[in-house]
């Protein structure tokens, strides 16, 4: 039988259906159940317990602006996490074959596993830890801020090593794993999906004014101060544009956000299921990420038919192409940014073209892909 683990995410879903779809799934265990397509009886929902308090703290530290309300929040999740772990290593039992963790605290789950001999899977949606670090703590100096701690990044690492299976989304995270000396051989790639029944193309173009977004926190990793860079160049070439940013601050960026306030039209935050009619009200999407695992705010967006301009370190570097259905761009290049959108700004049948091409594309992506290529893994362990 097969326990599915997740802690904060939302794919955990599809790996605890695609297990009940074969009839394996023992439990799912998760703070983030959704609406998860499951009997009731497989679900141990914990979200009451180590979901509300964390994600008020954080909210609240980024309405205040409270790098010490961060912090705190910050360590509350981190208990939290611990406490979840505990959760899942406690319901492990001699019937436990496979545990599929959408987490990455696995201290007691681990243990447990090898008490009963259970096969660990770890999915694990970003850039190898290591290379994480590097690029982060490099990105938060020039920002003026401290390295964060290693710690972590040290706990992860042995827990990836401990897994006897590890899921990435892409290539990059797969480069990322392999620069850094992981074993390839536990390695296994499955991307992620989008619900193009809910993010449907648009229909309407404008071209008077170029209306760029972007989705996510706003934040160092994400890249917010080269696309803010962006725009002040574009608004030099006399380029009329609207932004809006789908996200909430954070501490760490608000200082870069506040000195590009007036280039910004508005920020938003709203729920993930309003995004497509947001969406529709785009010509571009860009997401300037220095690391992702693959975006699912880029796939959403080519779903509702915009080009997007990505950096390969967005996890799409086998699905988007320049001048076809998007662009890709260096991190950390605000110029490559601009020129980007002056092109389709300049190009606007050409920006419908590729928009157009991007929903087509996109249809290659799916979730149920997704959850067969899991009941093929989950199948050739248990027999």
């Amino acid at each position: 039988m097969i326990i599915v683990s997740q802690y904060g995410g939302f794919h955990g879903r599809y790996g605890a259906e695609a297990s009940n779809k074969i009839d394996k799934l023992q439990s799912f265990i998760t703070n983030f159940p959704g609406n998860v397509e499951l009997p009731k009886s497989k679900i141990l929902d914990l979200s009451f317990r180590y979901d509300l308090v964390p994600r008020g703290l954080n909210k609240l530290s980024r309405t205040i602006k409270s790098s010490y309300l961060k912090k705190i929040s910050s360590d509350f999740r981190t208990y939290s996490k611990k406490c979840f772990d505990e959760i899942v290593a406690s319901n492990i039992t001699e019937e436990t074959k496979v545990v599929h963790a959408y987490s990455a605290f696995q201290e007691h789950t681990w243990k447990n596993c090898k008490r009963v001999d259970a096969f660990k899977i770890i999915d694990w949606g970003i850039a190898h830890p290591t290379y994480l670090q590097e690029i982060l703590t490099q990105e938060r100096l020039e920002y003026g801020h401290k390295a964060n701690s290693i710690e972590s990044v040290s706990r992860s690492i042995d827990e990836l090593y401990q897994a006897d299976k590890v899921l990435i989304p892409s290539d990059f995270v797969a480069q990322t794993f392999i620069e850094n000396g992981f074993p390839i051989n536990k390695i296994e790639i499955n991307p992620y999906g989008v619900d193009i029944g809910i993010f449907t193309p648009k229909i309407k173009y404008e071209t008077e004014k170029l209306r760029i977004g972007m989705a996510g926190a706003l934040s160092i990793r994400k890249g917010i101060r080269y696309l803010l860079e962006a725009i002040s160049k574009i608004k030099r070439e006399g380029i009329p544009f609207k932004l809006t940013l789908f996200g909430s601050y954070d501490v760490d960026t608000y200082p870069v956000i506040s000195k590009y306030r007036d280039l910004i039209d508005e920020i938003k935050v709203v729920n993930h299921l309003e995004l497509p009619n947001h969406y529709k009200e785009l010509d571009v999407f860009v997401l300037p990420s220095l690391a992702e695992g693959m975006s699912r705010a880029i796939s959403e967006a080519m779903s509702c038919g915009l080009p997007c301009i990505v950096t390969p370190n967005c996890g799409y570097g086998e699905f988007i192409n320049d001048y076809i259905n998007g662009f890709q761009v260096p991190i950390k290049d605000s110029d490559a940014i601009a020129e980007k959108l002056q092109y389709l700004f300049e190009n606007p049948e050409k920006m419908k073209e590729m928009g157009e091409n991007a929903a087509n594309d996109v249809k290659k992506i799916s979730w149920g892909s997704y959850k067969q290529r899991l009941q093929k893994i989950y199948t050739n362990l248990l027999n």
